[in-house]
């Protein structure tokens, strides 16, 4: 959320300085400021998804250039939030409840038109044109839930150097 205007505040007293005149200093580093640059800055150009490890790459390229002038970095974390501010999360999560409630009210109802279309089906034994309802992509409340694992897949030989490749495909970091 932060302060209001306070661009516009401190516009007055505030002048771009070289890098250099810095040298020797403690620099504050508010994190959390980067790690939102990085998640809305960096993009990869195929997808325009940020990459793998966006935020990695832009604290470690940030801090070798504050390292390269000798400015010694004091990185500061968010507390908590202040009362104003409680307020206004409060009040994100009062709308993102009513959206995921209102999300699932849609998806209940377009599967049972979908059930009320197979039932007709099978009365009266004319197709429907009716869609299947698309599985949801956020089934599980666990973040780290990963799918089942694919069966394992047999190879004619029982020597395992024959499926290097294979494995090095399964070992190699996602594009």
């Amino acid at each position: 959320m932060g302060v209001k205007n306070l661009w516009k505040i401190l516009e007055p007293a505030g002048r771009p300085i070289a890098m250099e005149s810095l040298r020797g200093e403690v620099l504050a580093v508010d994190v959390s400021i980067w790690l939102n640059q990085a998640l809305k800055g960096m993009r990869d150009y195929a997808h325009g998804a940020p990459p793998h490890s966006a935020h990695l790459v832009l604290l470690f390229t940030r801090i070798c250039k504050l390292l390269h002038f000798q400015i010694k970095p004091v990185f500061v974390f968010d507390g908590t939030a202040p009362a104003i501010k409680q307020q206004t999360l409060a009040a994100r999560s009062q709308r993102k409840r009513k959206a995921v409630k209102k999300s699932l009210k849609a998806g209940d109802k377009h599967v049972t038109k979908y059930l009320q279309a197979r039932l007709l089906e099978q009365i009266t034994g004319e197709k429907s044109t009716m869609p299947p309802p698309h599985p949801s992509s956020h089934t599980h409340d666990d973040m780290f839930y990963l799918p089942p694992l694919p069966p394992p897949t047999t190879s004619s030989s029982s020597d395992p150097r024959d499926n290097r490749d294979e494995t090095r495909h399964l070992l190699s970091p996602p594009p």
